[in-house]
């Protein structure tokens, strides 16, 4: 018998992006860093658009990343607007390659989108980030079906 083959994988992830690759990626970097789309904008939503121009252009002018609640803003832009979960799961690690760490907000945001579109690929990825990033499962909406899996997969201290 031969093993089925894997289902395709989902829409990749905008890329080539520099930043991300780039363990050291500055917030200047950052700017650069989004992915452009036809007609000079950066990305294919205007939402998504007239959130990251004033969010790129401080951290270019402070030298800084923004902050996770300027983050956060970011990516709930992407996932109520935009609804784009590879979009959203890029700006996470952005984030996270600009200096910032996620909190259990950022989390939420982004699962409140994968959870939206029925994403659970996606979902449990987000946990998996969210228990190497040591934030709470207890601190963030987790759709009840998968609860009792997560629970019997991870340890207690994954919801503390």
């Amino acid at each position: 018998l031969t093993p089925a083959r894997p289902p395709p994988l989902p829409r990749a992830l905008p890329l080539p992006i520099r930043a991300c690759a780039d363990p050291a990626a500055t917030p200047a970097a950052a700017e650069e860093a989004a992915p452009a789309a036809a007609g000079g904008s950066k990305f294919s939503h205007p939402a998504v658009d007239a959130a990251w121009l004033p969010l790129a252009a401080g951290m270019k002018a402070s030298g800084e990343s923004a902050s996770v609640e300027e983050w956060n803003e970011f990516i709930g832009v992407i996932g109520r607007e935009a609804k784009d979960v590879p979009l959203a799961l890029w700006a996470l690690s952005l984030m996270k390659q600009t200096g910032r760490t996620p909190d259990a907000m950022t989390y939420e945001v982004i699962l409140n989108c994968t959870t939206a579109l029925e994403d659970r690929a996606s979902t449990f990825f987000l946990v998996e980030q969210m228990y190497e990033d040591k934030v709470s499962l207890g601190d963030v909406s987790i759709p009840e079906d998968m609860e009792a899996t997560l629970r019997a997969i991870l340890p207690p201290e994954a919801f503390v």
